[in-house]
């Protein structure tokens, strides 16, 4: 488990010029993960695995908006869903076999 964040804060060159300068909140994140390593047959097969999911508070994105440089905004909630699964094995010398499994999903803007 991990927890992070961005600050807010305001962007500064904005062009046109604006009465205010275009601002954003603080952005948050949690991260949950849990996996595992394992490893045998002489250390000539791996295989590693992981779930994870990372939920987002105002999330900041960069935009083209109002103006004709890019702007910082907040976006809203965001949660990132997946696993990775990968495998290594070395049957014999000068063979080495590997492959990858891997899902993301996205729920947010």
């Amino acid at each position: 488990y991990s927890e992070g964040f961005k600050s807010g804060g305001f962007t500064q060159r904005v062009f046109p010029p604006l009465a205010e300068a275009p601002s954003f909140k603080p952005e948050f994140v949690e991260v949950w993960e849990a996996g595992f390593k394992l490893s045998g047959f002489d250390n000539r097969m791996r295989l590693n695995g992981a779930v994870f999911t990372t939920n987002y508070t105002d999330l900041q994105f960069v935009v083209q908006d109002v103006t004709v440089a890019p702007v910082v905004r907040n976006a809203g909630a965001a949660e990132v869903d997946g696993f990775e699964l990968e495998f290594l094995a070395i049957p014999a010398n000068g063979w080495t076999i590997e492959a990858t499994v891997w899902f993301v999903h996205l729920n947010g803007p």
